[in-house]
C-alpha cells in the first residue's frame, strides 16, 4: 500500500555548468524506481514521462514520431513533445497564461489610450491662445486641426516605437530566464 511518508537517503547533489539548463535540471529529485513504485498507489507500475536527450536537435520531430509509433493503438499511447512544449502544457493545466497576459495587456493598452487622449485634450486646452494666434494669422480651422492631429499622431507613434523597441529587447531576456515556459 501507499504512504504519504517516504523516508529518503540523500546520496548526492548535482550542479550543471550551463546556468540556463540548470534552472530546470537542478530542481529535480531522482530516486530508485522500485522504491517509488512500491509507495505509489495512483500510477503503480506505470511511467508518467521519459526524458530523451538527442545529439542533433534537428531530428527531434523524427525521433518523437518513432517513439509515439512504438505505443500507437495501445492502452498507454505516448505523446512526445519538446521540453518547452511540455512545460507550457503543464503550466496551462493551472491557468491559461496566454489569456491572462493578453487580458492584462488589453487593460493596460485601454488605460494608456484613455491617458493619452486625456493628455492630448489637456495639451490642446492649454494651447488655445497659440491656436487662436494661428487663426488670427489666417490659418483655416481644417489646417489648425490637422496640425494638432499630426502632433498627436507623431507623439503616439514615437511612444509606440520606443515601447516596441524596449519590448523587443526585454522579451527575449524574460523568455531566456523563464526556462522555456515563455515563448
Amino acid at each position: 500500500g501507499g504512504s504519504n511518508d517516504w523516508p529518503l537517503q540523500l546520496v548526492g547533489i548535482f550542479r550543471m555548468k550551463d546556468r540556463a539548463v540548470a534552472a530546470n535540471q537542478e530542481r529535480q529529485l531522482m530516486m530508485n524506481w522500485k522504491y517509488f513504485d512500491e509507495s505509489n498507489d495512483y500510477i503503480k507500475s506505470r511511467v508518467s514521462w521519459y526524458t530523451v536527450t538527442l545529439r542533433n536537435a534537428d531530428q527531434a520531430s523524427r525521433v518523437a514520431q518513432a517513439i509515439d509509433a512504438l505505443s500507437a493503438n495501445s492502452d498507454h499511447e505516448t505523446k512526445s513533445q519538446t521540453e518547452s512544449a511540455f512545460q507550457q502544457a503543464f503550466i496551462k493545466q493551472f491557468a491559461d497564461i496566454g489569456l491572462i497576459v493578453t487580458s492584462i495587456m488589453a487593460a493596460v493598452f485601454f488605460t494608456l489610450l484613455l491617458l493619452t487622449g486625456n493628455t492630448m485634450a489637456q495639451a490642446v486646452r492649454e494651447r488655445i491662445p497659440e491656436l487662436a494666434t494661428l487663426k488670427t494669422l489666417g490659418f483655416q480651422d481644417r489646417t489648425v486641426l490637422s496640425l494638432v492631429m499630426v502632433e498627436s499622431v507623431l507623439l503616439i507613434g514615437l511612444g509606440g516605437l520606443i515601447g516596441m523597441g524596449l519590448a523587443s529587447l526585454v522579451i527575449p531576456l524574460v523568455a531566456a530566464r523563464s526556462g522555456g515556459v515563455m515563448p
